[in-house]
């Protein structure tokens, strides 16, 4: 009975520990029949078991709009598993739940109307010693020539407000404990690429 009440702690924290990559540009993946065709927006990794890794991904209309799932007024957004980085496996429904809670999805006022851009709050930095004044992802589509295209931004210098960088890598390291939820979090390095000259960025934050 004890294993069983605590295999929930298990699901829900499994994801303490994680790190996510976008590429420069968004990359849109159809080779996932289940799926579709759809964006991939950044990947998380951890320092455990770090050859599985969790996609994080969205969908497009022709107009290259965020789509919105049935009976919802929000962004689509969702989570797959690629084990051994390369095969597909649905995100169990405890981990996905825990999952939404550390990426906060937050919708603009005007979304309804534009449909082109939301942001994901990154709250496991709110544990760590950290400069940023802003920990949100902006997620914002467009048309880059004859394609959509999807852009993973976030402003990283708290010296210069005013750069913002392509997200391209956050890692995540964590350590074991003896109580709930048995892993603690240590530390987020996040890499990304000035999108004004195209200078490489790497920043650990550490916990308090």
């Amino acid at each position: 009975m004890q294993k069983r009440r605590l295999l929930p702690f298990l699901y829900l924290n499994f994801i303490l520990t994680f790190a996510f990559f976008s590429s420069e540009a968004s990359e849109i993946v159809s080779n996932i029949p289940s799926l579709g065709a759809h964006y991939k927006l950044f990947t998380f990794e951890k320092n455990e078991n770090p050859q599985n890794i969790l996609v994080v991904y969205t969908k497009l209309d022709k107009d290259c709009h965020f789509q919105t799932p049935t009976n919802s007024s929000q962004p689509f957004l969702d989570y797959y598993w690629l084990m051994n980085r390369q095969t597909f496996k649905p995100v169990h429904s405890l981990i996905k739940s825990g999952i939404q809670q550390r990426l906060q999805l937050t919708v603009p006022a005007d979304f309804k109307k534009n449909k082109n851009s939301f942001a994901v709050k990154v709250n496991d930095l709110k544990k760590l010693n950290t400069d940023l004044k802003d920990i949100s992802l902006n997620i914002s589509s467009g048309k880059k020539g004859e394609d959509c295209d999807v852009a993973v931004k976030m402003k990283m210098d708290a010296s210069h407000p005013e750069q913002e960088f392509q997200i391209s890598r956050i890692y995540s390291e964590s350590k074991k404990t003896l109580i709930p939820p048995f892993r603690k979090l240590t530390s987020l390095t996040l890499e990304g690429v000035n999108l004004k000259d195209g200078t490489k960025l790497s920043k650990k934050y550490s916990s308090k």
